[in-house]
């Protein structure tokens, strides 16, 4: 009988066992890597600032976009509670604290929203004429490289 191992003595269940005690070690490791990556580009993409890759070591990765929304939500509010206390020890007035911890903390988020959206409005934007086409026969790399050779006659003249 051939199982498809090296001779032909079965293995020991030891062996065995070692064998997918490593397969799964290597399979916790890959995926805490992945699970790391995707943590990295939910933090990025959502633009959290108080998230880190190892806040969200252990959560399952269909969880982890919910997890770090929480944990920015419960950091952004401790952070804020912090410097109203702070402020307060410091001898600002009730009245003030609230405009001075917004201060503080920057723009709103609904600000920097706009402000983002509005940069990549306009860094999106497709400026300037197009040259007009000297052979309307050719399309793509065919025309580029038309196009190229006629410019490199023109500046030669």
């Amino acid at each position: 009988m051939d199982d498809g191992i090296e001779g032909n003595e079965p293995e020991s269940g030891k062996s065995l066992r070692d064998r997918l005690a490593e397969a799964e070690r290597a399979r916790r490791e890959l995926e805490t890597e992945v699970t790391g990556y995707r943590a990295k580009e939910i933090i990025s993409s959502k633009g959290f600032t108080h998230v880190k890759p190892e806040d969200l070591v252990g959560v399952a990765s269909t969880d982890l976009e919910k997890k770090a929304e929480e944990i920015e939500a419960a950091k952004a509010a401790l952070e804020s509670e912090v410097l109203k206390a702070a402020l307060l020890r410091r001898g600002v007035s009730a009245d003030e604290v609230e405009g001075a911890v917004a201060q503080l903390l920057g723009k709103s988020e609904e600000q920097d929203q706009s402000e983002s959206l509005a940069l990549l409005s306009q860094v999106s934007k497709v400026a300037g004429t197009p040259a007009p086409r000297t052979n309307p026969d050719l399309f793509g790399p065919d025309l580029i490289e038309a196009e190229l050779l006629q410019k490199e006659q023109r500046s030669k003249r």
